[in-house]
């Protein structure tokens, strides 16, 4: 296995590992708020893409057989046709939540919260939550290697 190879692995696990302490922190704090849920199913849905990257490095190593001639190396691109349903996932949750919501008139409440003897706005804790959960993708986006690799000429001359 290339270096490159591992060092995306151990990218992958680790955001693995950070999107399972953000579903934890977001499912704590969600109550009854429609968007706090909706953030909650985005982070479940999530674990899909890193989950197919790390099934799929398992198939691209395989030599070729009779009926994969070729052998496995496009096992990868599974990855990205998860990362697509995740997103129609969401987006056709987005659009039924907020329809059903909009026709009904729901106006869920974000109540209060008794932490450490104390009455806190349940908003507060969901504001702490969400501005932490944002630090870890924003770290591991810089580390993770650009895509397209800047320097491969993807514009014919």
């Amino acid at each position: 296995m290339s270096d490159t190879l591992r060092k995306a692995t151990r990218l992958e696990w680790i955001t693995l590992a950070s999107t399972a302490v953000t579903v934890t922190l977001v499912g704590l704090v969600a109550g009854q708020s429609q968007a706090m849920q909706a953030a909650w199913i985005e982070d479940m849905l999530a674990f899909l893409p890193p989950i197919a990257f790390l099934v799929a490095l398992r198939f691209i190593s395989r030599p070729p057989t009779e009926r994969f001639p070729y052998g496995y190396h496009r096992a990868i691109g599974v990855g990205h046709l998860v990362a697509a349903t995740a997103l129609l996932m969401m987006g056709g949750y987005l659009l039924f939540s907020s329809a059903a919501g909009l026709i009904a008139g729901e106006r869920p409440p974000i109540g209060i919260t008794v932490l450490f003897g104390h009455d806190i706005w349940a908003g507060w804790l969901m504001i702490a939550v969400m501005a932490v959960s944002g630090i870890p993708p924003v770290i591991l986006g810089r580390i993770k290697p650009p895509w397209p690799p800047s320097s491969v000429s993807w514009v014919s001359a």
